[in-house]
């Protein structure tokens, strides 16, 4: 699986966010997962329910 994704600015530490990867919650079958290719955010981003995330999808 390829994940991509679109920026529309520099990069910025404090505006930075995550969510791990492999949340249950999210439900992704990502397949093989080679841990040793994940970075610490990846394996240590808390979880969706955990986050401090407020991004809203869709319209408003």
């Amino acid at each position: 699986m390829e994940f991509c994704y679109k920026v529309d600015n520099l990069y910025s530490r404090e505006c930075d966010r995550g969510i791990r990867f492999n949340d249950p919650s999210i439900g992704v079958e990502w397949g093989e997962v080679v841990e040793s290719l994940l970075s610490p955010k990846d394996t240590n981003s808390p979880l969706l329910d955990d986050s401090d995330c407020n991004f809203v999808y869709g319209e408003i």
